[in-house]
């Protein structure tokens, strides 16, 4: 899984499905999370998957509104479609992106 930076943010969720997984360096269920989904990311030929570090971007947690760790969104076209808060497990996630 890429990790995604601010200056790279827009464009990246501008085209497609993509699930951005906004995480912290001392977030144990981020760790998990993100391992989780590098283990299913080559299932998932129809969507980029990014990682967002939220350590010092307060501009990017207002703006998406992220007050716990992990938070992921899920985007379309540049727009928001829906998010989950916390872990899940592998089939979870599935039948969260529609799968």
């Amino acid at each position: 899984m890429r990790t995604l930076t601010e200056e790279k943010f827009d464009s990246a969720i501008s085209k497609g499905k993509v699930l951005v997984c906004f995480s912290s360096a001392w977030c144990e269920p981020c760790k998990k999370l993100i391992k989780i989904l590098d283990d299913i990311e080559g299932e998932l030929y129809n969507m980029k998957l990014y990682e967002f570090s939220i350590d010092k971007m307060d501009k990017m947690i207002d703006r998406f509104d992220v007050s716990k760790v992990p938070t992921s969104i899920l985007f379309e076209d540049g727009q928001e479609i829906r998010r989950f808060v916390g872990s899940k497990t592998e089939k979870d996630i599935f039948k969260f992106l529609d799968v």
